[in-house]
């Protein structure tokens, strides 16, 4: 009975406590199967547990967050609001801003809500503080009004009784009522003990000498006092227990035998259970392996996808509820005011994946040179807050001006041509170095080229010089497969002419709509650039030229034709392309 009253942990220290001390109001930690008794106070202990808990503190405590005001369609940032320097450096007196919340992140992931108590200034509603309060000196209560409430009670303190008003409470994401939070500890106890109890096995059988047990049999005609057999085990256990002493050569007297009881590591996959064990709490914490250095050789390609899929699937979340909070908690009156985290900050070690942001946002008009400088704590630059759009970057002030133009009548500006920059439409297909955004380029640029062909005069541009080499380009890639594939037909279907020709005419039937849309983005190119609509779709010459090429296919293995490497090119050009000079808008 007195072992119930040893101290934390099982070291066996008595406690000395008062009768009315918190020790003994506490909920105690009750042993499992495993023989280990887990909390959320010993539950870190395991390094898979303090892996995935630290790894979202930190990860989340050093987001990039501010509050927000939006003001008609525009939003910006409010930087003399005073949560903006107690969530970023001063947190409270004692703590920065990343330490209070990765204190908060912490207990919501252990015991499943943090409470943090917050400081006024004297006589006035403005925020001085938030101190995380440590959960296992915290429980809920309610009082008449159904609010909820929360008792404080410190180590060796009097109770505390902290109001709606005077706490911040982020329950964890997963819930019974939606109120409080459920400590996931408490609910997995049993696959953290038995990782728990796995470690502590491990750590025996290495301290007794990194081999098995086992015990001395002594003769049963010699006559031994316990204490003699008592000492020679002692002797023994001296010279060779320890991973220091393992596999010493020994010698054995009056008869005594040793028999060793052997039970190999791998025999009970003890290095599996440990991968098991730690890939089971990465489940509960919604961790993927990776993060806590759990790597699987062989699998290095899907780690990029990992930490994808955890910032969306976990870091999000619960980024998201916490904006929630705190709107819900600071700001219901002010529906202009918000908290947001910027996940973008996840890229800050980065550099290719921060520059090519960077790039995009420009690029397409939702960045300023001035959003990217003060993004990366620059100085702003003159003309640096103009937003730019196009692959010559135009500014998306002009489309406008030219559009007024022409609504006035005055359809030759008095701007002269050579004052006004080049203007590029083309779709994004034809460039192929930039990804399809998720806005439709295509009718963006035909509306944009049509615009500024009537209200513009520019100087002709010879259509063949511009997409004839891109013609040339997708002609080649388009025969060089035909001959590759015909060429390996030939070889595998050498003894069978009728099984090569059903092959021909499955091939080129397929081929089709590989060529058409090979031409495709290059006539919508030619069709946006002139104001012309070609007379053959791409659909149509391809069904027309694969024809051609069939017929010639299947004369090849009896030597009355080959293909013809330059025809293709011929034909694009004799189709889609004119001679006379008109108007083409290119770089």
């Amino acid at each position: 009975m007195l072992d119930f009253f040893a101290g934390d942990g099982g070291t066996g220290e008595w406690v000395n406590r008062n009768p009315l001390d918190d020790y003994w109001y506490e909920p105690r930690s009750l042993a499992g199967t495993s023989g280990i008794a887990i909390d959320e106070r010993n539950a870190p202990e395991m390094p898979a547990v303090w892996a995935c808990v630290g790894k979202n503190a930190k990860t989340l405590a050093s987001l990039p967050v501010h509050v927000y005001e939006k003001t008609g369609d525009r939003t910006r940032r409010l930087v003399d609001h005073e949560l903006n320097d107690i969530l970023t450096w001063n947190g409270n007196s004692r703590s920065t801003g990343v330490s209070v919340r990765a204190a908060q992140v912490a207990n919501r992931l252990l015991w499943g809500n943090s409470v943090s108590e917050i400081v006024y200034a004297n006589g006035s509603k403005k925020i001085r503080e938030i101190i995380p309060l440590e959960s296992r000196f915290i429980r809920p209560a309610w009082n008449d009004d159904g609010e909820l409430l929360w008792e404080h009670r410190p180590n060796g303190q009097y109770d505390t009784t902290l109001p709606p008003d005077k706490y911040l409470h982020e329950p964890g994401h997963f819930s019974y009522n939606g109120v409080l939070g459920i400590s996931a500890v408490k609910y997995c106890r049993e696959c953290i003990a038995a990782g728990r109890a796995a470690e502590i096995f491990g750590a025996s059988f290495f301290g007794n000498g990194a081999v098995p047990g086992g015990t001395l049999e002594f003769p049963a005609d010699l006559d031994l006092s316990d204490e003699r057999m008592d000492y020679l085990v002692q002797k023994f256990n001296e010279n060779f227990q320890g991973p220091g002493k393992a596999h010493r050569v020994g010698r054995l007297r009056e008869g005594v035998k040793f028999n060793q009881y052997q039970m190999p590591l791998e025999d009970m996959q003890f290095l599996e259970l440990q991968k098991f064990n730690r890939i089971q709490i990465c489940m509960i914490f919604d961790t993927p392996p990776v993060m806590i250095q759990e790597l699987d050789p062989g699998k290095y390609t899907a780690i990029e996808q990992a930490m994808i899929a955890w910032v969306r699937d976990s870091l999000l979340p619960q980024v998201t509820n916490t904006e929630m909070i705190f709107k819900r908690r600071f700001f219901r009156d002010k529906p202009k005011l918000y908290l947001k985290y910027n996940l973008a900050g996840l890229a800050r070690g980065d550099m290719d994946a921060r520059s090519q942001f960077y790039k995009e946002g420009i690029t397409w008009g939702w960045f300023t040179q001035n959003d990217v400088r003060e993004m990366e704590e620059l100085d702003p630059v003159e003309g640096g807050d103009t937003n730019w759009i196009g692959a010559n970057m135009m500014p998306l002030t002009m489309g406008g001006s030219l559009i007024q133009q022409k609504a006035s009548g005055n359809g030759s500006s008095s701007t002269s041509s050579s004052d006004r920059p080049p203007v590029i439409v083309v779709p994004v297909n034809v460039i192929g170095t930039q990804e399809q955004p998720s806005i439709d380029v295509e009718a963006i640029g035909r509306q944009v080229a049509e615009t500024i062909a009537r209200t513009v005069r520019q100087p002709a541009v010879d259509v063949s010089a511009t997409f004839g080499p891109l013609l040339a380009d997708v002609a080649k890639r388009i025969v060089t497969k035909e001959i590759k594939a015909v060429k390996t037909a030939i070889k595998r279907h050498q003894d069978s002419e009728d099984a090569y020709l059903a092959w021909c005419d499955s091939f080129f039937t397929s081929h089709m709509e590989y060529v058409s849309e090979s031409i495709d983005p290059i006539v919508t190119g030619i069709e946006s650039a002139t104001g012309k609509v070609m007379s053959e779709r791409p659909s149509d010459f391809a069904a027309s030229y694969c024809e051609h090429q069939l017929r010639t296919a299947r004369g090849i293995p009896a030597g009355e034709a080959e293909l013809d490497a330059d025809y293709l090119a011929a034909k694009l050009k004799a189709t889609y392309l004119v001679s006379e000079k008109s108007l083409c808008l290119t770089t």
